[in-house]
């Protein structure tokens, strides 16, 4: 089982880019086994291809657009 982070990527103190590469170094130093590490999915009003970039750059598995649907979670959810 996952553990799924639903990171907003422009949040006060730490953004969530610099959150996400927090959490995988954090990853890394405790030597996480693929089952053991966090999906994080990115949220962002500006979904533009720069953010993507950006996002999957910082460590991120996939970044979706606000507002997200019951749906697109659940759909997210299913696939992974």
């Amino acid at each position: 089982m996952f553990e799924l982070v639903l990171m907003d990527i422009i949040m006060p103190e730490m953004g969530g880019y610099e959150a996400t590469q927090n959490i995988r170094r954090l990853e890394r130093e405790f030597n996480l086994s693929s089952e053991e590490k966090h999906f994080i999915c990115g949220f962002s009003a500006m979904l533009t291809p720069e953010t993507q970039k950006k996002c999957l750059e910082c460590g991120m598995n996939t970044i979706m657009a606000k507002p997200l649907h019951p749906a697109t979670l659940k759909q997210l959810l299913d696939e992974n």
